[in-house]
């Protein structure tokens, strides 16, 4: 299938005043692409017409659906098995069906798409405006790796198979194209375009040296400035994949020369020493590199085209192995929060991030032995000590610690000797002095009489990250039998005043409902703020919920668009009381091509208006592996910062740092983005 993605920048001088818009589309099996295109720009459209070739799935009831669903003017015409050009087919036809719809052809506009075609606005199209007869959007053709200005606007006035005329740079189409392919025969070697696209088809299948001929040709005739860089850069990827090097290198700078403001032969040389394990000097050329620009007015480039992030990238990789170790650590912390990466790259940037990650500085640990009790009485082993939770007292510290009855292995592979196969969790309040000698030792029971809507093979609270409230201490956990939907909800839980009994049974559990009742809902972050309960929600947007006591309900209290992207991190440590604003702790999962994990943390810092203006870049506490924190606090004399962290869900250690060295970590969000040299 070919896939076009249309990025429509259809600004207020494109459309005239009462222009009318009929959508002309090829269709043969193209149901799901064609919902997709129907939802993005149908809603533009006064009339409809499908030429259909031969559908034998769901397209023609798709077409026919949405024609009743938009009450406009509309038709399916069977052209299966008939002969000649189909675009010019479609075009005579929906000429046809709109004059017996009475529309006026001089001012309708005909949006002339195959079926397979993605079409995505960028900004909603305004018909005011439009004065010639015909538009050519910007097109990258993905399997020929070349970009031309195509049409796919007519006046419906014209006759079949007009001339091409006014480019519309503001319209760029991603994806694939058949066009060239089947006409490649006739494309005529003396005319510069059809040359130029002679070219690109051999680069495209592989025929460099056929494109190599025809790409000097095109340079030989001179003209057109764009096409001319353009070869000389489509020339030196053509003698880099014939293994001549000198050359390629030759062309790219000489493609550089002619316009030093794109940067995409710089990128090709850097990639090039990086495979080559040349690394000094990738790094040299994708440093360089990354402080040019694009300009905005190339017309002709590679496929993809190159993105600003990808000299990171290059830096990130090939800095590793050089003496710019620091500067590859600052290219793959950009990397992360850049908004403009692609999912692939973020994943592998996490992977390479975790090398560069240092180990916390002047960070102290003390591992917690808790006496836990058997997982069964036919067993000599106990539950394992998972996270911890940690809030002052007046005499030193409690915590809430989760306990489970299975073992897990690289976050992949999980195990549990119960006979029903049931993964449980205990938890256990423990109260210790001021240097976290454990003083006792309580479970944490919850057997209210309530709704159970069991489902999984899970047992207990999980998750379970302890706070205070009005004077009593409550848990925000995750419950997987609150949900009629059968999927994990966050629950409150409010814990009785009296925490000397051997056993504390939890007084009150409520239920709270995430936006979406068909998703897991774990790891809000609860804290107090203008004496209400809040929970960070997400971080990309940052949304913040309110919990509201006399209706047992969140709703969404505030909601920020960030200028990093976020969206990968996920809990871990609630906000905190810390200088003038809150201290919180973030985590990354790095997903190995293994299927095991491990987690990167990052401190936060919020201002009083629960603004994000500092991050830190990424460290690990003590381990490379499953690391988990739910938790943060100050010390009584507030000069230390304790942090309880969990290992491989087997053990527990309280890290101890001081706030002057966390502090030294925070880089203002503005500043976080800047070039290497520029932070420290």
């Amino acid at each position: 299938m070919r896939f076009l993605i249309f990025s429509l920048l259809f600004l207020a001088p494109l459309f005239s005043q009462n222009a009318k818009i009929c959508l002309v589309v090829i269709v043969k099996n193209n149901e799901e692409t064609l919902r997709d295109v129907l939802q993005n720009i149908g809603k533009y459209a006064d009339a409809a017409f499908f030429l259909d070739t031969g559908s034998t799935d769901w397209t023609i009831c798709a077409a026919e659906e949405w024609i009743q669903h938009m009450k406009i003017p509309g038709k399916v015409l069977d052209y299966h098995n008939r002969m000649g050009s189909l675009p010019s087919a479609a075009f005579t036809e929906a000429q046809k069906f709109l004059k017996t719809e009475n529309f006026p052809l001089e001012n309708t506009y005909l949006f002339l798409l195959d079926g397979d075609m993605i079409v995505d606005l960028t900004s909603n199209l305004d018909k005011a405006g439009l004065t010639k007869d015909i538009y050519l959007p910007f097109r990258i053709c993905s399997p020929l790796k070349y970009c031309l200005f195509a049409p796919h606007l007519f006046r419906a006035s014209l006759p079949p198979n007009p001339s091409s005329s006014g480019k519309l740079s503001q319209i760029r189409i991603y994806g694939g194209n058949r066009s060239l392919a089947c006409e490649i025969e006739q494309l005529d070697p003396e005319n510069n375009g059809d040359l130029f696209r002679l070219a690109h088809w051999h680069r495209a299948n592989n025929r460099f040296k056929e494109a190599l001929s025809f790409y000097q040709k095109r340079l030989d005739l001179g003209g057109d400035e764009e096409e001319i860089w353009f070869s000389k850069f489509m020339m030196g990827t053509c003698y880099e994949n014939l293994s001549d090097w000198e050359t390629a290198f030759h062309c790219y700078l000489e493609a550089f020369q002619m316009r030093p403001q794109y940067p995409d032969p710089i990128q090709k040389i850097a990639a090039h020493y990086r495979l080559a394990a040349k690394d000094d000097l990738a790094y040299l050329f994708a440093t360089e590199g990354g402080k040019l620009s694009r300009s905005l007015s190339q017309d002709f480039f590679d496929d993809p085209p190159l993105e600003d992030y990808q000299f990171d990238e290059e830096i990130s990789i090939s800095a590793y192995y050089t003496q710019y170790l620091n500067e590859g650590f600052l290219a793959a912390s950009r990397l992360a929060f850049s908004k403009n990466v692609v999912s692939w790259v973020k994943d592998q940037n996490n992977r390479n991030i975790f090398y560069y990650a240092p180990n916390l500085k002047n960070a102290h640990f003390k591992k917690l032995e808790i006496d836990l009790p058997l997982i069964s009485k036919k067993s000599e082993e106990r539950y394992h000590p998972m996270n911890l939770s940690i809030l002052k007292t007046e005499g030193g510290f409690k915590l809430v610690c989760g306990a489970t009855n299975y073992t897990q292995t690289g976050g992949k592979t999980y195990q549990t000797n119960d006979p029903r196969g049931i993964f449980k969790t205990r938890n256990f309040l423990l109260f210790t002095d001021f240097d976290f000698n454990i003083l006792s030792t309580q479970e944490i029971v919850e057997n209210l009489p309530r709704d159970r809507f069991r489902a999984l093979n899970v047992e207990g609270l999980e998750d379970c990250r302890l706070f205070e409230f009005q004077g009593r201490d409550w848990l925000a956990c995750a419950t997987s039998d609150t949900s009629e939907t059968s999927y994990y909800e966050v629950s409150l839980c409010k814990l009785p005043n009296d925490l000397s009994s051997s056993q504390i049974q939890i007084e009150e559990l409520i239920p709270l409902p995430g936006p979406d009742p068909n998703r897991n809902e774990k790891n809000w972050l609860p804290f107090i703020k203008d004496g209400q309960i809040r929970f960070i929600y997400s971080y990309t947007p940052l949304i913040f919920f309110s919990f509201h006591p006399e209706t047992k309900t969140c709703n969404v209290s505030s909601f920020e668009e960030l200028s990093l992207d976020l969206s990968q991190l996920r809990g871990s440590a609630s906000p905190i009381p810390f200088d003038s604003g809150y201290l919180m702790i973030g985590h990354t999962t790095v997903h190995y091509l293994d299927a095991t994990k491990a987690h990167l943390h990052y401190f936060l810092y919020l201002d009083s208006n629960l603004r994000i203006t500092h991050i830190s870049r990424p460290f690990i506490f003590q381990h490379r592996g499953i690391e988990k924190c739910h938790s943060i606090c100050l010390n009584h004399t507030k000069d230390k910062l304790i942090i309880p962290i969990g290992i491989e869900d087997r053990e527990v250690y309280l890290c101890t740092i001081d706030t002057e060295s966390v502090r030294s970590l925070l880089i203002p969000v503005d500043l976080f983005m800047n070039r290497p040299n520029s932070i420290p």
